[in-house]
């Protein structure tokens, strides 16, 4: 079980120690030490800096995640891609019952703090909407976007 362990810890250091982002900001020791705590069996890190935070995108037990940092170390989001049947049950209700005309083009599961959230982008032919689930039970319009139908000369 140690060796295990050991050999997931130094693949992580290892595979955190090669990861930068270009500009010539290297990612700080702090948010390198923390990435490699938090998510031990983490590949093919990629790592973008702005001024504001870190972001680490990888592959985690077959899944593609993003995690972001503050400057200092500290994680403050982990997001992923999910298909609408992840959803809690009853935002998957509001979905259908409310957006009947819409197709989901893009699904997003936000941890922070000790809760997720989702943000779900939706089309129509006529319209864009972003919505962002409001304590697990609701919907809340985020961004509305009209456009015209590509397909129709």
């Amino acid at each position: 079980m140690k060796k295990h362990l050991l050999a997931g810890i130094l693949v992580c250091v290892l595979s955190c120690g090669f990861a930068y982002a270009g500009k010539g900001k290297e990612v700080s020791k702090e948010v390198k030490e923390t990435f490699c705590k938090e998510f031990v069996n983490a590949v093919d890190v990629r790592w973008e800096i702005s001024n504001d935070y870190v972001k680490a995108t990888f592959l985690m037990d077959d899944q593609a995640l993003s995690a972001y940092f503050h400057n200092d170390g500290e994680l403050f989001a982990v997001t992923r891609s999910i298909l609408s049947n992840q959803l809690p049950i009853q935002l998957l209700i509001k979905l259908k019952d409310e957006y009947v005309a819409y197709w989901i083009t893009d699904l997003i599961e936000v941890y922070s703090h000790d809760e997720s959230s989702y943000f779900v982008t939706l089309r129509s032919s006529t319209k864009e909407l972003v919505l962002k689930s409001d304590g697990g039970e609701r919907w809340a319009l985020v961004h509305s976007e009209k456009h015209r139908n590509s397909d129709i000369p």
